[in-house]
């Protein structure tokens, strides 16, 4: 029986590569972004998939041809790509400021909506609170008030 072998790769990165929209969103995706809520965020996947890797890691391919990385200097050796979790908590840490200044931002609305209720209802400093008297019931239709009565009305009310 023979030993598996893995051949060591060299990470060749061309500066002016650009992933595909199609790379973009599968990463993106595996990542855990939904496309349609988290479309502000997905240059963090742009940005993971060129993203070299860190010092002392090497892509190796087994005998099967799958690929895992192994780092030289601690033995270790992983399946995903060493920075991957890094692009992950970025996402989620993006995610949640971008969740977080929402809340905010509605709580500072809801605020607002509450400070300007509460300036209608209460007066200026130095104005007295008027009370709103409830309309009284019209007299019987087709009865007019007396002037003399419309101007007792009218001082009562403006006292």
């Amino acid at each position: 029986m023979s030993n598996p072998q893995s051949v060591v790769l060299e990470e060749n990165i061309d500066p002016n590569w650009e992933p595909s929209q199609e790379e973009i969103d599968e990463y993106a995706k595996w990542l855990g972004m939904d496309m349609v809520a988290d479309a502000d965020l997905v240059w963090v996947a742009r940005e993971g998939l060129k993203a070299p890797l860190p010092d002392h890691w090497k892509p190796c391919k087994t005998d099967d041809g799958d690929i895992y990385y192994f780092n030289f200097e601690s033995g270790e050796s992983v399946w995903d790509h060493p920075c991957d979790e890094y692009y992950r908590n970025l996402y989620k840490e993006e995610k949640k400021r971008k969740v977080s200044n929402a809340e905010m931002q509605e709580e500072k609305k809801k605020e607002k909506k509450e400070r300007k209720k509460k300036e209608k209802e209460e007066p200026a400093e130095g104005e007295e609170a008027v009370e709103e008297e409830p309309e009284e019931e019209e007299e019987e239709e087709g009865k007019e008030m007396s002037p003399k009565t419309l101007k007792i009305r009218v001082e009562l009310l403006t006292d």
